[in-house]
C-alpha cells in the first residue's frame, strides 16, 4: 500500500498554516526521509521510515528544538506562548 498519501498534502498544508499563525517550527518530514524511502533504504512496504530514516528524523528534530529550549530557559511560563493545536 505504498505511495498512497491522498490526505497527506491537505494535511501539511493546515499543519503549515497553524504553525506560522502560533509560531511553531515543523520539521518538513518529506524533505529528511524522502530520498531515504524512495531510494529503497526504507522499509519494504515503501511508505515507512528504515533506521536510517529514524536518525535522519531525530537530527533534524533535535537541530530544530535545541535553539528553543536554549532560548525559553530564560522566560517565565506567562511569557510563553499558548499553543493550541491545527484549526
Amino acid at each position: 500500500y505504498g505511495y498512497v498519501h491522498t490526505v497527506r498534502d491537505p494535511a501539511a498544508a493546515a499543519i503549515a498554516r497553524w504553525a506560522a499563525r502560533v509560531n511553531v517550527p515543523v520539521v518538513d518530514l518529506p524533505a529528511v526521509v524522502g530520498d531515504h524511502v524512495l531510494s529503497g533504504r526504507g522499509n519494504p512496504d515503501g511508505m515507512h521510515w528504515g533506521w536510517e530514516g529514524h536518525r535522519l528524523v531525530g537530527e533534524a528534530m533535535a537541530a530544530t528544538l535545541a535553539p528553543l529550549l536554549i532560548s525559553r530557559c530564560d522566560e517565565s511560563p506567562a511569557e510563553r506562548p499558548n499553543v493550541s493545536g491545527p484549526g
